[in-house]
């Protein structure tokens, strides 16, 4: 093949011209000089594309002109660098034996030499000196590239977690706002009808049996059973009540019906009140104490829409291990627990199962690490378990921890269709993935990997096939 190449004097011209490529010249012999001919000459115009993302690999050669280094990120692209005369792109994705995983735009007109990767690798065989003039390139780029995308992948899940969290937020506090409207108004009605009630002159040992009927209405509405009642009964009910209260000259009396039933207090009850008080009183007193159980209630809403959103925070809290040393005991099932409330949003449809072993002993480890790691999986299962917002029909996540020797064994399994065998060898490698462009890092499995195997000692498996996929994580109790 090396006899069919021709040295181009125009091209190791053009290639002298810019540093580095002068030194690669220099220093190149006969071979290296074919290899160097044989590239490809592209011109591109401003906005032309010198590769696209998710193209077959190749090394391109900046030669004049600027070309920017873009990603895509949903709908949107988004620069990584900014490539100037003398730079050279596209030995990462060779090396890796990916694809693409940015595209290079032309910002202005440009000059780009292109290698195929059989030119690529001849090059690299033969020239000692460019070839580590690439890898000294490439070794820096990747741990650039990888502080940058790790940085991107946290941001990614910050982004999924803020979302759900957002979502299990706002329906507490919408609850309790709304709870708050109605109190501030019921709360003035119900010091309307108290005014009222004073001024009819009642004695202290009257206001005294007042307060002591609405007591008891507190306890009976704390007590009330009656959420068995079925919508038939319960609409029994009220018509009964609501008949009694209107019976006694009470016009809204279907507005109150609903409250004293919840409240399980009926028409005895109501009748009992009727009893001990004059009867010019009864219906002050029935819509006071009416008032005040609603004031009650509502006081009840904002209670468990607090306790809802304190919930969350605490879970935040624990998910994100604030408050505690790099490295701690933990227990692995509260880890799990804080990420499937954290992803309660987006696994909505989802059955979750668990088989929990809580017998296990804690481990010590980063607990915001692991929690990236559970993320991780458990995100990727419900997106192979979804289609858009819509869960599959009979869609299945399930979560199980035992002992495995001396060590924790996690599995979060799905009854997705699997993963196909001939990308099974690469699933863990950095920027792999099979989601669409701009959906996927193909960075999520390897940061799980370096966090279980690199940062725990411990390990991470996969076990697929069209009854599921089934993740495995072993880590050591005593690290």
């Amino acid at each position: 093949m090396t006899d069919l190449l021709e040295i181009s004097p125009e091209k190791l011209q053009l290639l002298k011209q810019v540093t580095p490529f002068d030194t690669w010249i220099a220093s190149a012999n006969e071979m290296c000089l074919r290899y160097l001919s044989c590239a490809e000459e592209i011109h591109l115009d401003d906005g032309e594309w010198a590769c696209h993302e998710g193209d077959d690999p190749a090394l391109f050669l900046l030669i004049e002109g600027e070309l920017r280094v873009m990603k895509t990120v949903g709908e949107s692209q988004m620069q990584l660098a900014v490539h100037r005369p003398g730079a050279f792109f596209g030995e990462i994705p060779l090396t890796l034996g990916t694809q693409f995983f940015a595209g290079g735009l032309a910002s202005g007109s440009a000059l780009v030499f292109r290698l195929s990767e059989a030119a690529f690798w001849s090059l690299f065989a033969s020239c000692p000196a460019i070839a580590r003039d690439i890898s000294k390139t490439m070794a820096t780029r990747l741990q650039n590239m990888e502080s940058l995308s790790q940085t991107r992948e946290k941001l990614v899940s910050l982004g999924t977690l803020a979302a759900g969290l957002a979502h299990e937020l706002n329906n507490p506090a919408a609850a309790a706002k709304r709870a708050v409207s109605q109190l501030r108004d019921t709360m003035r009605e119900s010091e309307n009808y108290a005014i009222e009630l004073h001024g009819m002159g009642l004695d202290i040992q009257r206001c005294t049996s007042l307060m002591l009927l609405r007591d008891g209405a507190y306890r009976s509405a704390e007590a009330a059973t009656n959420a068995t009642l079925s919508p038939m009964q319960r609409a029994d009910l009220e018509d009964e009540v609501a008949d009694w209260l209107e019976s006694q000259g009470m016009r809204d009396g279907f507005q109150l019906a609903p409250i004293f039933v919840t409240a399980n207090l009926d028409v005895t009850w109501l009748k009992s009140v009727a009893t001990q008080v004059e009867a010019r009183a009864v219906v002050p007193v029935l819509h006071w104490i009416g008032a005040s159980l609603r004031s009650n209630g509502l006081a009840s809403e904002i209670e468990r829409a607090s306790d809802s959103i304190s919930a969350l925070v605490t879970s935040v809290k624990a998910y994100s291990h604030l408050d505690e040393a790099a490295q701690s005991q933990i227990d692995v099932h509260e880890g799990l627990e804080s990420t499937l409330l954290m992803l309660k949003y987006k696994l909505r449809g989802i059955e979750i199962e668990r088989d929990f072993d809580h017998n296990l002993p804690s481990i010590c480890a980063h607990g915001n690490e692991l929690n990236q790691v559970w993320t991780n999986l458990i995100d990727n299962a419900a997106d192979v378990l979804k289609s858009g917002d819509d869960a599959h029909k009979g869609a299945k996540l399930c979560l199980r921890t035992r002992r495995e020797g001396h060590c924790v064994a996690v599995e979060i399994c799905d009854n997705g269709p699997g993963i196909p065998q001939e990308i099974m060898t690469r699933i863990f490698e950095p920027f792999f993935t099979t989601k669409k462009v701009g959906s996927g890092t193909g960075l999520g499995l390897d940061i799980a990997y370096r966090i279980v195997v690199g940062r725990h000692g411990g390990n991470l498996t996969c076990d697929t096939g069209p009854d599921g996929t089934c993740f495995t994580v072993t880590l050591p109790f005593d690290k």
